[in-house]
């Protein structure tokens, strides 16, 4: 049984528990797109991994891949975004956002624009005084560029729209304004 080892950076998506001290958590990176990966100890008391595996960061990996599964091997922290991070509300966009590009992305889609569109998504929303602003215009960004929406006929209601790309309910997180 032969391993391919990969390196590269990720955004956090989202974190789902597994029997034992084990964790399945869906990760966004540049070259690779969105990836599903097994961490094997992710929930033990003692795990170096667990800190950096919090929703919404961003973290330099290395995964071992075999018969297309990934196995988180390590990881180490490059940015948890402090300032969203001490903000409920900011914390509700982003997961919001997160559950969205999770929800509309496909698995292994290697999408440069759109790991670059969640780092300005971060960067800006940590430094901006209008979230509900940055909210808005990198959601827009993404349908247009995944093709649900043109840039010259953007549906009013952004939320409800996406719910019915999505067929599901958005989590409210947040209170966001349309």
């Amino acid at each position: 049984m032969s391993f391919v080892k990969i390196r590269t950076q990720a955004f956090v998506l989202k974190k789902r528990l597994l029997l034992g001290s084990d964790m399945q958590v869906t990760l966004f990176s540049k070259e690779y797109g969105k990836i599903v990966t097994i961490v094997k100890g992710g929930r033990a008391i003692n795990s170096r991994r667990a800190p950096h595996l919090q929703t919404g960061n961003l973290i330099d990996i290395i995964c071992s891949v075999s018969h297309e599964v990934y196995y988180l091997q390590s990881s180490s922290l490059v940015s948890l975004f402090s300032k969203i991070k001490e903000s409920e509300i900011l914390l509700g966009y982003v997961y919001t956002y997160l559950f969205i590009v999770e929800g509309l992305t496909p698995i292994g889609a290697n999408e440069v624009y759109i790991f670059n569109n969640l780092l300005k998504f971060f960067i800006d929303l940590n430094s901006s005084t209008s979230p509900d602003t940055v909210f808005k215009n990198k959601l827009i960004e993404l349908l247009v560029y995944l093709g649900y929406v043109d840039e010259l006929n953007i549906p009013l209601n952004l939320i409800t729209f996406t719910e019915e790309l999505l067929g599901k309910r958005v989590p409210r997180y947040a209170i966001i304004t349309e």
